[in-house]
């Protein structure tokens, strides 16, 4: 049996949505798409913005990018409707 695509792809192969500042927060779809949720030139307040959305909405995939790398990943914690 061959796994699909989506099955095989590593976290680190998904990709990043293009910003206009250094710092943002992303979100990833249920289509492995990246959706630009804030973004600045301050770590701090994206930071605090990641912690923020991270701590509401935990059945959601975030990532905290810094210019083109992944700074921290939180995947959902929980798929939706098992909670």
């Amino acid at each position: 049996m061959v796994a699909s695509k989506t099955e095989d792809m590593v976290m680190a192969d998904l990709p990043i949505a293009p910003t206009r500042f250094r710092y943002s927060v992303q979100l990833i779809d249920e289509r492995m798409i990246p959706l630009v949720v804030m973004d600045t030139d301050n770590p701090n307040e994206a930071r605090k913005a990641y912690d923020e959305v991270c701590g509401h909405q935990y059945r959601r995939h975030f990532r905290f990018i810094g210019g083109p790398e992944v700074i921290d990943e939180r995947p959902p914690l929980a798929p939706f409707g098992q909670i």
